[in-house]
């Protein structure tokens, strides 16, 4: 598949249902689509005339069902190429907000798809929680969220401790500090979100209120 439009850009709001992208097949399937559109409207057309001559008694039943079958069948061939027309477009699943995009008109889609997209209404922090300390946090603990990015410090909740021990994804900026630790992840729910909407991935310092 090779895109021919991209109808958005980093940082844009998308809604549910919302075209992002249309696709190289768009165009034969369009035409498709009109042909198929132009040969059922002859086939009602015919059936009709047939039926006015059949309740005249000019033609016979079959032939005036032989037009009737070709309706449904020419209904039935345009509805298939409808759905297929949709899948020449390619729409948001969801309202969010578009992180990032992974291809540009020309290009094909590659494994990692067409763009990156996220809810941003309700933001989270994800805390990396030494496996040593993770027996003190507890669901519904509050936490506070810092950043030299925005001014303050953001509130939050303990919302989800994860289930796994691993290594850390984030470097300490403490050069003394092991980077080999293991640790669990702990999800911080915030109590707002607007600060900090267009900083996903933002590296935070997270401090839990045991």
């Amino acid at each position: 598949m090779v895109i021919t439009k991209l109808l958005i850009n980093e940082g844009d709001a998308v809604r549910e249902g919302q075209v992002l992208a249309v696709l190289d097949s768009y165009t034969g399937q369009e035409a498709m689509v009109a042909r198929l559109e132009a040969e059922l409207g002859n086939a009602e057309a015919e059936y009709r005339r047939n039926e006015d001559l059949y309740k005249k008694n000019f033609v016979s039943v079959s032939e005036r069902d032989t037009w009737k079958t070709r309706v449904e069948v020419a209904r039935a061939n345009l509805k298939q190429a409808e759905a297929e027309l949709d899948f020449s477009v390619v729409r948001s699943p969801m309202d969010g907000q578009v992180l990032a995009v992974h291809a540009r008109p020309g290009e094909r889609v590659g494994p990692d798809g067409i763009a990156e997209l996220g809810r941003t209404d309700q933001m989270y922090a994800v805390a990396e929680v030494y496996e040593t300390d993770i027996g003190k946090v507890r669901l519904g603990q509050r936490a506070s969220v810092s950043s030299p990015v925005f001014s303050g410090a953001l509130q939050g909740t303990v919302e989800r401790i994860g289930m796994k021990i691993g290594k850390r994804d984030v470097l300490d900026v403490d050069p003394a500090a092991d980077a080999d630790a293991r640790v669990v992840e702990v999800h911080i729910q915030l109590d707002d979100s607007q600060p900090v909407r267009g900083l996903t991935y933002l590296q935070v310092e997270v401090r839990i209120h045991l």
